[in-house]
């Protein structure tokens, strides 16, 4: 009788641990929740949608619409009053004026309104370029300081595993005091270039969230898919085409020498058919007195003396001189070229060399703690075989992420970042 009072008590409790509540819901078991990532790609597409200086950049493309638009205009009739009084009398006069020809130029001030829309939509994609390119360079420091501190903290946890294993032969008379000093001055030196490895993390990422305008709870994944940049010249004559900066070069010598076809347009007489209504007269009293006159106006005006040479001659150099800056620029982008593909090509070489270095570091530092205890190497020698295994850590770090920015800065160069949306193409 006991045995089943104590079977059936079992069973009650095993009922209610298993009882499904009343409105049907499941149970479910917490899950931990994952660490999450964004792509460059995608932090870069926030950063285009977020950042002022794309607003405004887009507001003077904008006003430059309007500005065309009212160039638009000035091919069509032009109304106007004029009223001339005198003591006595007074003329009122309602004309319309219809340009028939300007020697060019209503043309040339509508191709100067739409050169300024091109030379500022290319400003636009310009000032998306910069700011791409201004991400990376914080990334940059963002992802090595971040490896630092993993392999300063990393090194100080070593030595702090050779300071545990000091301390025991120190209490056991094996070892001197005098080894606890150096190995608290390496830990110590570790500690400063931790704080400085830190400071540069935090700074760097509260430079990346002022350019998204927003925090940056995730990592950052830059697994994104680019094409390979082994062959540099290539890149060179993709970038010497799609370069914003050099397309809106080109863009200002274009209105340059719409403006110098003003100018020397200016020289030409206008020409314009005109319908007036006068009414009153400046000579008689009568203001009832109407006259109406439809008839060719013929002006022209050379400007103040030798004014017309002078603003050819200006509009001129003006042109030349954009020209000298867009060769002075394309050098100064292929210099940025190289240097990008030399730091890619170098630290391609040089990862893998590091990571041999690593794996052999590693097994002198095993060989040595070995022969440490067996009192065939010096304490020294043990601290400085866990520093060179640091070193060649941080080095390592450095390196892939030199690789992986410059990656990233040969495809913004090569045009395979979209400038509107930042997505690789």
């Amino acid at each position: 009788m006991r045995s089943f009072i104590i079977f059936m008590i079992v069973i009650a409790l095993a009922n209610s641990k298993t009882k499904i509540p009343a409105n049907g819901a499941k149970v479910l078991t917490p899950l931990v929740a994952k660490e999450c990532n964004q792509k460059v790609s995608s932090l870069l597409g926030v950063v285009l949608e977020s950042h002022p200086s794309i607003a405004m950049s887009q507001e003077i493309v904008n006003g430059n619409k309007a500005g065309l638009e009212g160039a638009k205009w000035s091919y069509y009739p032009t109304p106007s009053v004029d009223m001339s009084q005198t003591s006595k009398n007074t003329q009122m006069t309602f004309r319309i004026d219809q340009p028939l020809w300007t020697g060019g130029k209503l043309d040339a001030g509508y191709d100067i309104a739409s050169s300024r829309v091109d030379e500022s939509t290319v400003a636009l994609d310009e000032s998306r370029y910069k700011l791409i390119d201004n991400f990376l360079n914080i990334l940059q420091t963002n992802l090595q300081s971040k490896a630092q501190i993993k392999a300063l903290s990393d090194g100080k946890a070593d030595l702090e595993r050779l300071g545990a294993m000091l301390e025991r032969r120190i209490r056991a008379g094996v070892s001197a005091p005098n080894d606890r000093e150096l190995l608290d001055s390496r830990v110590n030196s570790i500690d400063a270039d931790l704080d400085a490895a830190k400071n540069r993390y935090r700074i760097s990422k509260m430079q990346l969230e002022l350019l998204m305008s927003k925090k940056l709870d995730c990592g950052i994944d830059t697994s994104d898919k680019l094409h390979s940049f082994d062959n540099l010249e290539p890149i060179a004559h993709k970038m010497l085409e799609v370069n914003p900066a050099l397309k809106k070069l080109d863009t200002q010598i274009a209105t340059s020498g719409f403006e110098l076809d003003k100018a020397k347009a200016s020289l030409y007489p206008n020409i314009s058919l005109r319908a007036e209504r006068r009414q009153g007269s400046l000579y008689s009293s009568d203001f009832n007195t109407n006259e109406n006159l439809v008839y060719i106006a013929v002006s022209a005006s050379s400007g103040a003396g030798l004014s017309y040479l002078s603003t050819v001659d200006a509009q001129k150099s003006k042109i030349a001189q954009i020209q000298l800056e867009k060769q002075t620029k394309s050098k100064e982008l292929l210099d940025s070229l190289m240097s990008d593909h030399n730091n890619y090509s170098m630290s391609t070489s040089k990862i893998k060399s590091l990571k041999q270095a690593i794996v052999s570091g590693k097994k002198v530092q095993e060989s040595f703690h070995r022969l440490f205890l067996a009192s065939r190497k010096q304490w020294l020698d043990l601290v400085n075989a866990s520093k060179e295994v640091m070193q060649n850590e941080i080095e390592l770090s450095n390196q892939q992420t030199i690789q992986t920015i410059s990656r990233y800065k040969l495809a913004l160069k090569n045009g395979n970042i979209n400038l509107n949306t930042g997505m690789i193409e």
